[in-house]
């Protein structure tokens, strides 16, 4: 499984691609959100999951989830700043920086084995995971 993790600060972008990838997901890493929608435009269905900080330049973290949540991929946004209303408002996933590695790797195993569950209960939901 594929995980897009996008944040503006490359050691935390290096810290948390080393403990996904030691937990055996796959990582594509983007430095801001502009860079991690292009990736994600290029290939929406190849990711399982869209990991961003939400205070980033050019394109926000929910404004890129309100993008991703649109083609059916979950997203786990994360922050050491306040949380926008949206977060709430949109259901979306969310850790508060500073963050134990372990505690991303947890939390992104939830989201992925609800995923999986929900395409298994509803196969008619468009980018259903195999068993």
């Amino acid at each position: 499984m594929t995980i897009l993790l996008v944040d503006d600060e490359p050691a935390l972008v290096a810290l948390f691609s080393d403990c996904l990838r030691r937990a055996g997901y796959d990582v594509k890493e983007a430095f801001d959100g502009d860079h991690a929608l292009s990736l994600f435009v290029e290939s929406p269905q190849s990711f399982a999951l869209v990991i961003s900080d939400i205070h980033m330049p050019n394109i926000s973290g929910t404004e890129l989830a309100r993008f991703v949540a649109s083609h059916d991929c979950p997203v786990l946004l994360v922050s050491g700043g306040a949380i926008p209303p949206e977060v709430g408002a949109e259901g979306w996933n969310f850790l508060t920086k500073p963050l134990l590695p372990q505690t991303l790797v947890s939390a992104v195993a939830k989201i992925l084995k609800r995923k999986r569950s929900v395409r298994a209960d509803h196969p008619e939901i468009p980018g259903a995971l195999s068993a």
